[in-house]
């Protein structure tokens, strides 16, 4: 899809109810800021492509990650993926902002086009 890089991928709910679950303590102690950093640095040294954010990430949405993130100079194109229902993610994506907004369920064709869109605006 992304020849020689990796397209980011953080926030699955599924594995995050199964390994973030466990990470919540610490993450509620202060961890956020260096998590922060570290994608921050992960996205000066050009590492990543996009990035899909979870709007359900244990202690903080994908939302608030992305609007931090951004406040911290970050370029790179994020994506929003939630599978809820309600009305609002897509406005709140927006002004955190992320590109481009995914609803659960996703056919990986939608995947694959809206990471195409977001990495064309960035070339």
């Amino acid at each position: 899809m992304v020849a020689g890089r990796r397209a980011g991928r953080r926030g699955d709910t599924e594995r995050g109810k199964r390994a973030g679950d466990a990470d919540l303590p610490q993450l509620r102690r202060g961890r956020w800021p260096a998590i922060l950093a570290a994608l921050a640095e992960i996205d000066a040294s050009g590492a990543f492509d996009a990035m899909v954010f979870d709007f359900d990430l244990p202690g903080m949405d994908g939302s608030e990650l992305a609007a931090l993130l951004r406040q911290r100079g970050t370029g790179t194109p994020i994506i929003a993926l939630t599978a809820s229902a309600h009305g609002d993610e897509e406005q709140r994506a927006k002004a955190a902002g992320m590109g481009a907004f995914l609803r659960k369920p996703v056919l990986p064709e939608d995947i694959r086009a809206t990471l195409a869109r977001a990495l064309q605006r960035v070339t």
